[in-house]
């Protein structure tokens, strides 16, 4: 049973990094460009973990705490890059 779901989630994860990466390519803003890159990284951080409890073996811990880092970082700091640029245009919508 638990094959099975494992297996599903992996199965939707994929299906949503490439959706996520269509969004990447073709996002009309950068707002969403940056979003459909955070959840880019949240779904890999799934993927991991959940390919992590499959396999049993816990080393990759370590690695969703890492990657789970630079995804924050990199979102918060794409987030005041978007707010500054865009304060300097005037450009509030």
């Amino acid at each position: 049973m638990i094959v099975r779901v494992a297996g599903f989630v992996m199965f939707v994860g994929a299906i949503a990094i490439i959706a996520c990466m269509y969004r990447v390519w073709r996002g009309p803003t950068a707002v969403d460009r940056v979003l459909a890159l955070d959840l880019i990284g949240m779904w890999t951080l799934a993927l991991i973990a959940v390919g992590s409890l499959f396999s049993s073996v816990f080393f990759y811990s370590d690695a969703l705490l890492l990657i789970g880092l630079i995804v924050y970082v990199g979102t918060i700091a794409s987030a005041r890059y978007i707010e500054r640029t865009t304060a300097k245009r005037g450009d509030h919508g």
